[in-house]
């Protein structure tokens, strides 16, 4: 039991050493104050709306034999589920409304007339290229052909 509170205390030092080192400023809290000023620029282009899921672990899950003497553990995880119901899931409750349906606010535009029209634009560009190079070679055999037929005629006159 000694050895996981040891742990424990050892974990939390070295992560507030962490913080302490990759902090800033010279003093712990200080941040630089915010100063609004009107302006033209609107801060606010489009709103979205995301849904995010997550699943919270309860910390009294994590109230064992190995972290509090057995005559405890009910008290503790009394007093810890009640604290975590006021100070955690109450305030979330407010902030994040309960989603009733998934599909509710969703719109997504129809692509595939688009994408199809796009795809036979391509279609007949790429039809249009190769039959004008083919015809492009063809063209330039011809005119070998009447060059060599008129040089031949030249040099028999």
């Amino acid at each position: 039991m000694g050895y996981a509170i040891l742990k424990s205390h050892l974990f939390i030092l070295i992560l507030m050493t962490i913080g302490r080192t990759v902090s800033t400023s010279d003093d712990i809290g200080f941040e630089a104050p915010v100063y609004w000023q009107k302006s033209t620029v609107p801060v606010v282009n489009t709103e979205k709306i995301h849904e995010l899921f997550f699943l919270l672990d309860s910390p009294c899950d994590y109230i064992t034999e190995e972290t509090f003497h057995r005559e405890l553990i009910p008290e503790a995880k009394r007093m810890c589920e009640e604290t975590f119901q006021y100070k955690v899931l109450a305030p979330l409750a407010r902030f994040c409304p309960a989603i009733t349906s998934h599909h509710d606010d969703h719109h997504r535009e129809k692509r595939a007339l688009p994408l199809m029209i796009a795809g036979v634009a391509a279609v007949v560009s790429f039809g249009v290229g190769a039959w004008s190079l083919e015809r492009s070679f063809s063209n330039g055999f011809r005119i070998d052909g009447l060059e060599k037929i008129k040089s031949f005629q030249i040099l028999k006159h």
